[in-house]
């Protein structure tokens, strides 16, 4: 079972000085801002400060709406007129670079973000100094943008469409009018969706395009709009091209739909997701699907155009998520019912406040969900930012298309690249867009490219200054490793908290992020000592039930589990568990992750009675709420199945292991990390099942994976170098193996250092290595180094020392150095006690290991008591048919006979083997 990123600690949402503002912008107010900037440009200029100002005012006040283009936008003219009229380093200049650079990282525009950020860290850094408060908060929105950015995905389309046709859930259902599948879909955008545009998206990968949103009112009944809309008819090369409408009549929708046949449409679309004021004054978009009194009203809307005979082109829809899953789900069943031939779904919600309608990145685990509940075809749209998530969030969803608006206003090229295709850069991209604006009359005024209100030349100047604006295809460049975020994070934590105080939340959060990047990094006293500190001021200031202190309680659980602290892990765990119960509910996936959290902490500290209950509930949980392919679910279906096979009910490990494989084959292809660690896990499986040549055949294919996508030094690979030697030795492949563990080994240290637990994991399997190929000395030189390191880094009771000790008590006991050996499996077996518990597997293997060197001495009482012991947990444990515990029943058996006939031992019994074997413990879900 594998940890889940620590990049889980963090908030991702960017915390700015406009957000510690907390303003709120009525609605009226956008107007009177306008007033107020058109006033002061006449008499001021388009360039005085104070009509920058107002200027960025409305920005803020836009973005709080929701109007997150035109927000972009205004911050775009502000920061320009900032650095033309005041200068690069003046500090109004500086604040509107941060301004935007927050804007478009909020957006998760993070390829825009992250240059704007460096160069505003550099010259605050300049001008206000290092410790200033905005200084620091750049560097930490910084540190989390290149956390968050992580590596990407090789974007290749068409491996995505080999993953989603085989068989299982992603299977692709065909597409209306026998459009292409995958399609890769541009969506409505109004004043943004003109017929040049669009002939330059067909040219770069596209393969569906729908129109803006026209009104279906005024499409029925004027001539002039149609024109506007769509010129004369459709041309030949426009195809395919869905017409979206807003509509909230049947009748007037049918006739608009017929208009729109005749003009040569491909398909109809209802405008169900639009969430601006617009929509709710008209009573339609959204505004009207997230009122359930309305829903019998789109139902025969729907039901009109499906079923008139004269309609012979499909009826499609474009929603958002409805308030709850549930809710969604069953709105889009409605309109499959009701005759919908293809449902394109927005991730977000509309929030019915007057602040804003975008919450965050965008639910994909949502949209697989409506996907699966479905018979139609499903479209996904939202959080594509870079080429790699065209093909992630297609595996991701399981949908027939990817729908994309903001990004490729950015980027028309963006479907070309995640083809893996060459594709031009900003300025080429401009000239042919320029041609086509000529081809189609934008010379000519009378020719509107927007029935919005937009002349040709505000059309193309908004077209021209977005792709201008994205900084061509080398801003799709692999980002720097997680190292760089480190010092940032430092910088900032060091900074906030001396001005702030170390009770401030800002500071907090900005702990908890440092303390995860020390914790991957095995730095991990470092990061309790954070993680506590963080978890304390949280509690004094926020409160118990608080969500950011029951997070950083989580985090601090999750890094005692990992050093072995079970027991406090364990009351933190509990804690957190039911404070999410309390303010989030049963089915929150935060919830959920409690309790496979939980489950793992049990899973470590062998009370498996207790594991399963939680690891099952957080698996069918997974799956009602997230959908049975969304990764989290695969992660518990992973860590059931580790505890099947912990508990040798190897039978139902085995289905669940191929499950997680199969699905994440489905989800990510075949070589994304959570792929490869399925292959390995299974692989370890069939290991135990002796089931040797497709372990081998799934050990290589992870470790070759791993080397190609994560590199040779990456911990996963090494893990995998570790594990594919395992098997050579079980196979006799001794010197193969030794190749394989000190390459694992000189990885480790480097990456690691010698003190991290995986360094002396792997040199303790090195050491056995050396022992089995009859090396003693050199073996006993390891064990020896190896056990010293252990208890200089994690102290003598930690479970790696007690498994290092172990090894050296083997080998003791191996070379007949028995006076050497017991005393050392008496520490073992001590330490496993006050650690782990009497019934622990690993306790209970101590407790083998030392009634086998006792029965050697002839101890035959003391070997029987401790071989009881081992056979009654071996029982409660495994069953009575497990080899281990038929293993304890013979070694009983043994020590009794000789116990009885100590002056006559029985000649028909040989006690074959010590059945020592190393302890391993169990990695953290």
């Amino acid at each position: 079972m594998n940890r889940k990123s620590v990049s889980s600690r963090k908030s991702k949402k960017v915390t700015n000085k406009e957000n510690n503002a907390k303003v709120q912008v009525e609605f009226s107010q956008i107007d009177e801002l306008k007033s107020e900037i058109r006033e002061m440009r006449l008499k001021h200029g388009p360039m005085h400060a104070k009509t920058l100002t107002l200027m960025n005012d409305l920005a803020l006040a836009l973005r709080d709406i929701g109007k997150s283009s035109e927000a972009v936008q205004l911050y775009e003219e502000v920061h320009h007129g900032c650095k033309k009229a005041l200068g690069e380093f003046h500090p109004y200049t500086l604040s509107s670079m941060s301004n935007l650079a927050n804007m478009l990282f909020e957006l998760d525009r993070l390829d825009q973000a992250k240059p704007l950020l460096v160069e505003t860290l550099q010259r605050q850094s300049q001008m206000r100094g290092e410790k200033h408060l905005d200084t620091l908060q750049t560097a930490h929105n910084l540190a989390l943008l290149l956390e968050e950015q992580g590596p990407q995905a090789p974007p290749f389309v068409a491996h995505a469409r080999r993953a989603m046709s085989r068989n299982g859930h992603a299977r692709l259902r065909a597409l209306p009018g026998g459009w292409k599948s995958p399609a890769l879909v541009m969506a409505p955008m109004v004043k943004q969706s003109d017929r040049a545009f669009r002939q330059l998206l067909r040219r770069y990968g596209c393969t569906l395009c729908y129109t803006e949103m026209l009104m279906a009112e005024d499409f029925a009944a004027e001539a002039a709009y149609r024109r506007r809309a769509l010129g004369e008819k459709i041309d030949e090369e426009d195809h395919p091209l869905i017409v979206q409408f807003a509509a909230h009549d049947p009748e007037t929708l049918l006739r608009a739909a017929l208009r729109a046949q005749e003009m040569g449409a491909d398909g109809v679309d209802i405008n169900l997701g639009c969430p601006q004021r617009r929509a709710r004054e008209g009573r339609y978009g959204a505004w009207l699907a997230n009122d359930e009194a309305s829903w019998p009203l789109i139902s025969e809307m729907v039901r009109r155009c499906a079923e008139c005979e004269e309609l012979r082109i499909p009826l499609c829809c474009k929603i958002r998520l409805q308030h709850t899953l549930t809710g969604t789900i069953k709105f889009a069943k409605l309109l499959e019912d009701s005759g919908c031939a293809l449902l394109a779904v927005h991730g977000r919600k509309l929030l019915c406040t007057k602040s804003k309608h975008r919450d965050g990145p965008a639910d994909l685990g949502a949209i697989a969900a409506v996907r699966a509940a479905l018979r139609i075809p499903v479209l996904s749209n939202g959080n594509v930012r870079c080429p790699g998530d065209v093909v992630k969030n297609l595996q991701l969803t399981g949908c027939e298309g990817i729908m994309c608006a903001e990004q490729l206003l950015n980027d028309p090229a963006l479907f070309s690249r995640a083809e893996g295709c060459e594709a031009p850069g900003a300025e080429e991209l401009v000239d042919e867009y320029l041609g086509f604006c000529a081809d189609f009359g934008a010379e000519d005024e009378a020719v509107c490219f927007s029935i919005w209100g937009a002349s040709n030349g505000h059309v193309i100047r908004e077209h021209v200054h977005r792709m201008r604006s994205q900084r061509g295809p080398g801003s799709y460049a692999a980002p720097p490793p997680a190292g760089h975020a480190e010092p940032l994070y430092i910088r900032a934590y060091e900074g906030q908290k001396s001005q702030l105080g170390a009770m401030n939340p800002v500071v907090m959060q900005t702990a908890v992020n440092l303390a995860g990047l020390k914790q991957a990094r095995g730095h991990l006293e470092e990061a309790e000592a954070l993680d506590r500190e963080a978890l304390a001021g949280c509690r004094e200031v926020l409160g118990d039930e608080n969500a950011q202190t029951l997070q950083s309680g989580n985090c601090l659980a999750r890094l005692l589990h990992e050093q072995g602290m079970l027991q406090e892990a364990e009351e933190l765990l509990k804690e957190v568990l039911q404070g999410r119960l309390a303010l989030l509910g049963e089915t929150d996936p935060a919830t959920l992750t409690s309790l496979n959290n939980l489950g793992g902490l049990y899973y470590t500290w062998g009370r498996w009675s207790e594991a399963e209950p939680h690891f099952f509930a957080a698996l069918e949980g997974r799956k009602a709420v997230l959908g049975p392919l969304h990764p989290d679910t695969l992660q518990s279906a992973n860590n059931l199945a580790s505890l099947f096979q912990a508990r040798g009910r190897l039978d139902k490990a085995k289905p669940l292991f191929r499950e997680a494989l199969e699905g994440r084959r489905q989800v990510f292809g075949d070589l994304h990390p959570e792929t490869l660690t399925s292959c390995s896990n299974l692989a370890s499986l069939l290991h135990l099942l002796n089931q040797l040549d497709e372990a081998d055949e799934l050990m290589n294919t992870a470790l070759a994976g791993r080397r190609k996508v994560l590199g040779e030094l990456h911990k996963d690979t090494l893990t995998s170098m570790n594990n594919l030697a395992g098997l050579l030795r079980t196979q006799a492949k001794h010197r193969e193996a030794e190749r394989l563990y000190e390459e694992a080994l000189a990885g480790r240290k480097e990456l690691l250092g010698v003190g991290h637990m995986d360094t002396l994991m792997t040199a303790n399997n090195y050491g056995l290595c050396l022992m089995q190929r009859g090396e003693q000395k050199e073996a006993e030189a390891t064990f020896v180094e190896v056990l010293r390191n252990c208890r200089e880094s994690l102290g003598d009771t930690h479970s790696y020392t007690l498994t290092c000790a172990n090894s050296l008590g083997s080998l003791l006991h191996e070379a007949e150095r028995f006076d050497e050996a017991e005393p050392i499996f008496r520490e073992v077996l001590a330490g496993l006690r006050t650690q782990l518990g009497d019934k622990h597997p690993d306790t209970l293997t101590g407790a083998n290991n030392l009634a086998v060197l006792l029965y050697s001495r002839e101890e035959y009482t003391q070997a029987a008591e401790l071989f009881q012991e081992v056979l009654n947990g071996r029982r409660a444990q495994l069953g009575d048919k497990h080899p281990d515990t038929a293993q304890a029943a013979r070694h009983l058996t043994a020590a009794q006979q000789a116990q009885r006939h100590l002056e006559t031992p029985n000649p028909g019994f040989s006690f074959l083997g010590c059945g020592c074997c190393t302890m391993a413990s169990a990695p953290v879900p």
